[in-house]
């Protein structure tokens, strides 16, 4: 995939990719997945969308890990997983 980008173009947005690993296990899986294992592959997809530079996808990936009911320590848990979405987000945004 990256060899359609230039060296110099590498922060531009990929075209917006599915991730069918993640997206097959959600669906075949994801109802008798514990809430936390449901919550790192969303935190997972939420960090791919960022990456390819769908925003759309992120945030509504986003919200529907907002919407699992976990614990303070398993929110925690998951917590530094979200936050390489978000901290990918934020740099994208600082070189744009």
């Amino acid at each position: 995939m990256w060899a359609a980008y230039p060296r110099s173009d590498r922060r531009a947005p990929l075209p917006s990719v599915r991730h069918p690993v993640l997206d097959v296990g959600l669906r075949r899986y994801g109802a008798e997945a514990s809430a936390v294992d449901k919550a790192r592959a969303l935190a997972a997809l939420a960090e791919l969308a960022v990456a390819t530079g769908d925003s759309e996808r992120a945030e509504k990936v986003r919200a529907e890990l907002r919407g699992i009911s976990l614990s303070k320590a398993e929110r925690a848990n998951v917590a530094a997983e979200l936050r390489a979405a978000t901290d990918l987000a934020d740099r994208r945004a600082e070189t744009d």
